[in-house]
């Protein structure tokens, strides 16, 4: 039994609407790659959650939006414009 890892170049199913613009870009790149590539690169990642799974490798953490602080009053005045009364005489 024969199969090949690389779909049809006419089948774009690559650029599925529902698929994130970075799952297009990874999905282009790993079609980009031979067999052995291809393989290594599945068996880096395999091998990457198995040692999650053990607890050797600290789970990733979800990203949290960053949030800014509002700013505090010396802030605020800097950021006002200035205006020089002696520039005027």
């Amino acid at each position: 039994m024969s199969f090949d890892l690389f779909p049809d170049p006419a089948n774009d199913d690559l650029l599925d609407p529902g698929l994130s613009a970075r799952a297009q870009r990874v999905g282009k790149a790993l079609a980009k790659l031979d067999e052995v590539e291809l393989l290594a690169v599945l068996g880096i990642e395999l091998q990457r959650r198995g040692l999650q799974q053990l607890g050797a490798l600290p789970k990733p953490r979800a990203r949290s939006p960053r949030r800014k602080a509002p700013p505090e009053r010396e802030q605020m005045l800097l950021a006002l414009p200035v205006h020089d009364d002696m520039a005027d005489r």
